[in-house]
């Protein structure tokens, strides 16, 4: 059928934003809302709306309790990264400074007991940590300033060089 696409799994979909093929969604109350009215502009794309899709018109106390049923398919293990979730220290190649030196991101190592143990936060939906990933370079243009998970799951700290 035109306009239809692979969906993904529902587990830990707290940690998976934004939503939607093309990000439209940043938190599950969008998605849920979305969902609730019908879809975006259903009268202008009938030709391809599937006929089973139509307006739910969840009042605000289900739009409460499914977005609370979402959250609760995340795995605390997953939110804190431990066992089996853990992962060593990586460094991802992320574009190239002015001097030509490749800028790379660290994915901090957690180990099995998780991130609290790290000394670190558990993991945020998105959009949260949006405003730590956008934090200006250190003064002294050295050392490693730190940003937040997201739909990645990844505690990322941009290192200038």
């Amino acid at each position: 059928m035109s306009g239809s696409i692979k969906t993904p799994g529902l587990r830990n979909v707290e940690l998976t934003g934004p939503y939607f093929r093309n990000g439209a969604a940043a938190t599950l109350e969008q998605v849920v809302e979305f969902y609730s009215r019908g879809g975006n502009f259903p009268a202008a794309n009938i030709a391809d709306l599937d006929p089973l899709i139509r307006e739910l018109s969840f009042d605000v106390e289900e739009e409460t309790e499914l977005v609370a049923f979402l959250k609760s398919l995340t795995d605390e293990r997953v939110r804190n990264e431990s066992a089996p979730f853990d992962h060593p220290e990586l460094f991802i190649p992320n574009g190239h400074n002015l001097d030509g030196s490749t800028e790379l991101l660290r994915i901090t190592p957690v180990g099995a007991a998780g991130r609290q143990a790290e000394g670190l936060n558990p993991l945020l939906p998105f959009p949260a940590p949006l405003e730590a990933q956008h934090l200006p370079a250190p003064a002294d243009g050295g050392g490693v300033v730190q940003a937040g998970g997201g739909g990645g799951g990844c505690f990322i700290a941009t290192l200038w060089k």
